[in-house]
């Protein structure tokens, strides 16, 4: 008989004390790590354990640094490995900017003035050196913010190597793939790593933290705004030279699977962030969308080499807090983080998550960490306690099994056994002991959208979440002729579509998608759409 295991949202906004949850069964007789999971940790704001000097710190001010530091990191290396996360994500520890830029902040740490010095607010080399050490000694993982892009607004390199930066224009089309790598993002230097001399100073370094830090990858920031290859040269070097199973994550921020793909491929990345799937989380869990839309999502997975090695995440420190997201209702961020735990990838979740931290826009969406008991804790842990005990969440290949209007239905499938997944709006459901389903070939099936009520005399096109239908750009969206538009999609799987008509404006169908479940049986799928302005 199969197993059911219920992760519950809370019943109340702020209980106390967590309600007993079910315990995982023990882990099946076989040799597997548990699996991976990212802390993102923000340094300022999380933990102090050295002293400050007078008239560094003003915890008044959202803007000003707050005084953590790498050894308060250290401190707390137990509270984040009780939660169940294997590896940490350090915000930039480097050499920095410390005064605020009119009334921007520098706590963040990306404006870098020196690459291969620590930020003395921080500590220093040895402190960094023995975080890593006592994540090792847990079997936990080290990544390292880098920034390859740009330096800080007063840099001594400005002066010094004039010709190591693009000139200062700021970006004003950002869907030109030239601007967004020769021009300054925010207006930070724009470093030329086309330079081969700028190539060099910046592999010298950073490879050098390797070698005295001894790390297990970087997190790249700002992927779109410096040359694929020139990146691809880097990890490669950072891979030779580590004696560990070196990674890097690549922070592309689009919502668009082709180009994240494109970008993962060109720079050689071993994992980069899911920005598609963090959009639809938040869509269904927090504003209430169609579950269909993160079927929408998991259909496209297809375009990605392998979608297991995405890093999903529900928020981070250039993002909105899931919990002002959903409005501060607990049982929504409860609902979120159980399908962030349920789903392909790596699970990254930002500090402070597990204490309900809010905050819409920068810098309240920095806020300073608590350490107190909250419900959310064991919701985070218990996510994670499954996917060690269950490989299916962790590694398992997902099929699309069924949509309504308030569920879709998901089986993760393993060598070891399969777990269903019911996704709702107000809660997750795993069936564990599934059968495991026979292999799905690769396929196709032809969908027809069929409009009816269109306005005379107007060009109507079809468009939605998928490559066959534009990805949302109208320009590449198959048009209706005589009231229909076919194509093929890969099934199982859901298909996201809405009507427009072309024009000086164009114009969008009023109201919500449309979404169907597509299974793999004979002949076309026919979708009836009214046209509603």
């Amino acid at each position: 008989m199969s197993t059911l295991v219920l992760l519950l949202a809370c019943t109340a906004q702020q209980p106390t004390t967590p309600p007993a949850t079910p315990t995982p069964p023990p882990v099946a007789d076989i040799e597997h790590a548990r699996p991976e999971a990212i802390y993102f940790v923000l340094v300022d704001r999380f933990s102090s354990a050295l002293p400050d000097p007078p008239g560094t710190i003003d915890k008044a001010d959202p803007q000003a640094f707050h005084g953590g530091d790498i050894d308060g990191v250290t401190a707390h290396l137990d509270h984040i490995a009780d939660l169940g996360f294997t590896a940490i994500w350090l915000s930039p520890v480097w050499e920095m900017r410390t005064e605020k830029l009119k009334e921007w902040g520098a706590f963040h740490g990306y404006w870098v003035r020196d690459l291969a010095s620590v930020e003395p607010r921080f500590g220093d080399e040895a402190a960094l050196r023995k975080l890593s050490d006592e994540l090792h000694k847990r079997d936990m993982r080290l990544y390292l913010d880098i920034v390859w892009n740009h330096v800080s607004f007063d840099s001594p390199l400005r002066e010094q190597k004039p010709s190591w930066f693009h000139p200062s224009h700021g970006i004003e089309d950002w869907d030109d793939p030239i601007q967004r790598v020769t021009h300054e993002v925010h207006g930070l230097p724009d470093l030329a790593q086309e330079n081969p001399e700028v190539e060099a100073f910046l592999s010298k370094q950073s490879l050098g933290w390797i070698d005295r830090v001894n790390p297990d990858g970087f997190r790249v920031d700002a992927v779109r705004h410096m040359p694929l290859d020139f990146q691809k040269r880097m990890g490669d070097a950072a891979r030779s030279q580590s004696k560990r199973d070196f990674r890097l994550i690549g922070e592309v921020f689009d919502g668009d699977p082709i180009h994240l793909q494109k970008d993962w491929a060109g720079g050689g990345f071993d994992h980069v962030f899911d920005f598609p799937l963090r959009y639809a989380m938040i869509d269904v869990f927090c504003k209430g969308a169609h579950p269909g839309r993160l079927g929408a999502v998991l259909t496209q997975d297809h375009h990605y080499a392998d979608a297991g090695k995405l890093v999903t995440m529900l928020d981070n420190h250039d993002l909105s807090r899931v919990m002002s997201e959903c409005g501060g209702d607990i049982n929504k961020v409860g609902t979120a983080l159980q399908f962030l735990f349920s789903t392909r990838g790596i699970p990254s979740v930002t500090y402070g998550t597990e204490v309900g931290l809010e905050g819409m826009e920068e810098p309240a969406n920095r806020a300073d960490m608590r350490f107190e008991p909250h419900f959310l804790q064991t919701t985070i842990r218990q996510g994670l306690d499954n996917r060690a005990h269950y490989p299916a969440l962790a590694d398992g290949q997902t099929i699309i099994e069924g949509l309504s209007d308030t569920e879709l239905q998901l089986v993760r499938v393993h060598e070891t056994g399969a777990v269903r997944v019911f996704v709702r709006r107000d809660g997750i459901r795993l069936q564990t002991g599934v059968p495991a389903p026979a292999p799905v070939a690769t396929s196709t099936r032809t969908v027809i959208v069929t409009a009816e009520g269109l306005p005379e005399g107007t060009r109507a096109v079809v468009t939605g979440s998928g490559l066959v239908l534009g990805n949302w750009n109208l320009d590449k969206a198959p048009a209706l002729v005589n009231g229909e538009a076919s194509f093929d999609v890969p099934v199982p799987g859901v298909v996201e579509v809405k009507l427009a008509l072309r024009g000086e404006p164009d114009v969008w169908q009023d109201g919500a998608n449309h979404y169907r479940f597509i299974d793999p049986g004979p002949g076309p799928v026919r979708i009836p759409i009214k046209w509603a302005p």
